[in-house]
């Protein structure tokens, strides 16, 4: 049987290729992010997201324990959407209500590289905090994707409550296959405030383990 290659393998294909045969990704004329010489080659070896499907990200792991996170920061995430699509809702697992008059405020953010998020593409807007009990809380944004891209979806909440948390990271990248400590960026925030663009200054590093909400989406 010939080898089967992951996702991430096939992607790593794609970078090494030379741009100049019309494959992989270089530096956008910008400096701030990246392109795609072949769309089409990067949509083949992935077989898309369903409409209505959850989806998270592909760098953590959601098993973490039910539990408080720090108000007043700005947590991030990536994910990796492969096609064209759009980008329906952004989601959190609430597990408890925050105390009266507190909010989450969602939103998602561009990749330029080098491990942080950067322009803000939808500031979401607020979700009260103090209703809802336990469930998925989400907001809906309707973004259109129309390249394949990693984007960050971001959270900041000023709500004491519980709720389902990431644990540590768990990733097959290339390579390699196992558990590390890849850390997650984070700054200072006020939810009832709009989010920054762009992201900002990096004020925490942050192991995932416990400390951030669940973050999803869904696409139309």
């Amino acid at each position: 049987m010939g080898m089967v290659l992951s996702i991430y393998d096939q992607i790593a294909r794609l970078v090494s290729s030379s741009w100049g045969a019309g494959q992989g990704v270089r530096r956008n004329d910008a400096g701030d992010g990246w392109e795609f010489g072949n769309l089409a080659r990067l949509i083949d070896v992935h077989p898309g997201l369903l409409s209505g499907s959850r989806y998270k990200s592909d760098f953590l792991n959601y098993n973490g324990s039910s539990g408080t996170v720090v108000t007043g920061r700005l947590f991030a995430v990536p994910i990796i959407i492969p096609h064209p699509c759009t980008i329906a809702t952004l989601s959190l697992d609430q597990v408890t209500n925050g105390s009266a008059g507190t909010v989450h405020r969602l939103g998602l953010y561009g990749n330029g590289g080098g491990g942080v998020p950067t322009t803000l593409l939808v500031d979401g807007g607020t979700l009260a905090a103090d209703t809802g009990g336990t469930a998925i809380r989400s907001v809906t944004i309707n973004y259109a994707i129309t390249r394949p891209q990693t984007v960050w979806i971001a959270v900041s909440t000023n709500s004491g409550g519980n709720f389902n948390r990431t644990a540590t990271n768990t990733v097959g990248f290339g390579a390699y296959n196992g558990v590390i400590a890849v850390q997650m960026p984070a700054r200072a925030h006020d939810p009832t405030t709009a989010l920054p663009s762009p992201f900002g200054a990096i004020s925490n590093l942050i192991d995932p383990n416990g400390t951030i909400p669940r973050l999803s989406l869904t696409v139309a």
